[in-house]
């Protein structure tokens, strides 16, 4: 009855780390893909700026705001 316990107790254990083992894979690759925008990001102030675009720099097209603004009218109104 002893062993029984054990051995079932061992299992839901084992199982329980094969989860963690799959989940921390995971969040490892996760970090992977974000950790390059981390560095951006823990940056001063200052140089964190540097690396946006100033809103000089993004062209604008008049036809493409109206448009938008057009879209975001029919959604809100249902028209």
């Amino acid at each position: 009855m002893v062993v029984g316990e054990l051995h079932s107790d061992c299992a839901k254990y084992h199982e329980g780390l094969v989860k963690a083992a799959q989940s921390n894979e995971e969040l490892h690759r996760a970090m992977e893909v974000h950790v390059a925008n981390l560095r951006v990001l823990s940056q001063p102030l200052t140089e964190l700026q540097k690396t946006l675009p100033s809103a000089a720099d993004i062209p604008r097209c008049k036809m493409c705001c109206q448009a938008i603004c057009l879209k975001g009218l029919k959604d809100a109104y249902g028209s």
